[in-house]
């Protein structure tokens, strides 16, 4: 046990090489990195596929509409207020 007392105490006498003390912010600067290139590509992709929904839909022939009935579910039933009060 005076072994790892002795080791621990020699380690903690010693210096933190400068090398280990920059490591953090040089991987830390990779990430970005790669988290900007990331980023970069999805935003490049979603534009590009905006685009082409956007070329397609302008180009492609619409589809005459037609619009709905006045009375979507069916016509005026028997007893509606509106021929309820008209008698």
């Amino acid at each position: 046990m005076t072994q790892i007392d002795t080791l621990l105490a020699r380690l903690h006498d010693t210096s933190v090489p400068v090398a280990i003390l920059s490591l953090d912010g040089a991987a830390l600067a990779a990430v970005a990195r790669t988290r900007a290139a990331e980023t970069r590509t999805s935003e490049v992709a979603a534009a590009m596929v905006a685009l082409i929904f956007g070329v397609a839909g302008s180009t492609l022939p619409a589809v005459a509409g037609e619009a709905a009935g006045m009375m979507p579910l069916g016509g005026v039933t028997a007893f509606a207020p509106s021929t309820l009060l008209a008698n």
